[in-house]
C-alpha cells in the first residue's frame, strides 16, 4: 500500500500529473480537498476563509485514511504550501505502515499571472502570489 502526495501552486499542473499517474493503476484512488468543495449539483465551489478550507482538508484526510485502511494506493493532489500541511498524511502513513512519496510540481519560470490563467478553480491572483511567498520546499 502506498500514498503519493502531489503538491504545488494552483495552476502548476499537479492535478493533471496526479490524474495521469492515477490512471496507470486500477488500485490507485485520486483524492483532493477540492473534491469536498462542491455544491449539491457537483459544481466546484471555492470559498475563501479558514473554516471552509479546514473543513475540506479535514474531509480529505478522513477519506485518505479510510482508503489506506482498505488497502488502496492513494494519490492526493493538494497545494500543501507548508510542510506542516503534509503532517496529517505522514501520520496516516506511519500509523498504517504505508509507503509515502511526496512529489512537488514547481516551475520557477512560471509567473503568478500564468498560474492564475491556468488555474481551473478561480483562485484569485493575490492568493496565488501569497501562496508562492509562503511555499516551503
Amino acid at each position: 500500500m502506498a500514498m503519493y502526495l502531489f503538491r504545488g501552486l494552483p495552476g502548476s499542473g499537479k492535478t493533471t500529473l496526479a490524474r495521469d499517474f492515477s490512471h496507470h493503476c486500477s488500485s490507485r484512488v485520486f483524492v483532493a480537498a477540492d473534491d469536498f468543495r462542491v455544491d449539491e449539483e457537483g459544481k466546484y465551489l471555492w470559498l475563501p476563509g479558514r473554516k471552509a478550507n479546514e473543513d475540506a482538508h479535514g474531509q480529505c484526510i478522513a477519506r485518505v485514511r479510510e482508503l489506506v485502511r482498505e488497502n488502496f494506493e492513494v494519490v492526493v493532489h493538494n497545494t500543501f504550501v507548508t510542510l506542516q500541511e503534509l503532517e496529517p498524511y505522514r501520520k496516516i502513513a506511519r500509523e498504517l505502515d504505508c509507503a509515502l512519496q511526496v512529489i512537488t510540481v514547481h516551475d520557477p519560470a512560471t509567473s503568478d499571472e500564468e498560474l492564475f490563467e491556468r488555474c481551473k478553480h478561480g483562485v484569485p491572483l493575490e492568493q496565488i502570489s501569497d501562496m508562492r511567498r509562503r511555499f516551503q520546499y
